[in-house]
């Protein structure tokens, strides 16, 4: 009886050793890349995007945002009570143009998307962008991360602007206006900055 409860705890501890021995291979064996996969399904209940796909994606908030730009300038100087409307360009007029939000489109249509945004930007935001298709998608890439990275900066300095206004009307009895000079155009001013804005209340980039 001594032998056979030996025997056993021989077999657990060797079935024990060699699980450990897989997961120590496995973990030794995932790359960061599948690692990255791995948490972001678990922690967010997405994939992120690769290959084609992410290039296309960046691509397409790029050119969305550069060509509503265009109109909404060019807009400004027809005499017309139409305004641009930023809502309905990225919610609906953009994607409709190129073919589908490439977020959510099957493969095939990533590719025809990524087409349709290097033949916009070549006939409406030329000689800026390449006509070479590829190119022309990493260009475009390239706009919507300064883009995303300039937000985010003049976001901070918004906020450590509004941090030291407080702060300096907490201490002296000033607020804002105190330091506003003379300027009765600050509210078109940021009529107009918002605007421009409001290509950014789509969830991109």
């Amino acid at each position: 009886m001594a032998t056979t409860q030996k025997r056993r705890t021989t077999q657990t501890r060797q079935t024990a050793g060699r699980t450990t021995a897989a997961k120590s291979r496995s973990t030794q064996s995932r790359t960061p890349s599948s690692m990255l996969r791995g948490w972001a399904k678990k922690s967010l209940g997405l994939v992120p995007s690769t290959g084609e796909r992410a290039i296309v994606i960046q691509a397409f908030y790029g050119l969305r945002e550069l060509l509503g730009q265009k109109l909404q300038t060019e807009a400004s100087t027809v005499k017309s009570s139409k305004r641009f409307d930023w809502s309905t360009w990225n919610a609906q007029v953009f994607i409709k143009i190129v073919g589908g939000n490439p977020v959510q489109a099957e493969e095939e249509t990533v590719t025809a998307i990524g087409n349709a945004l290097a033949e916009l930007a070549h006939s409406f935001l030329a000689p800026r962008f390449s006509p070479e298709r590829d190119e022309c998608l990493a260009q475009l890439a390239a706009v919507n991360i300064e883009s995303i990275e300039r937000r985010q900066a003049n976001r901070a300095l918004s906020d450590a602007i509004g941090a030291a206004t407080s702060t300096m009307g907490g201490a002296d009895g000033f607020d804002a206006e105190d330091f506003d000079g003379d300027d009765e155009d600050d509210d078109d001013d940021f009529e107009d900055a918002a605007e421009i804005s409001e290509a950014d209340d789509d969830d991109d980039d």
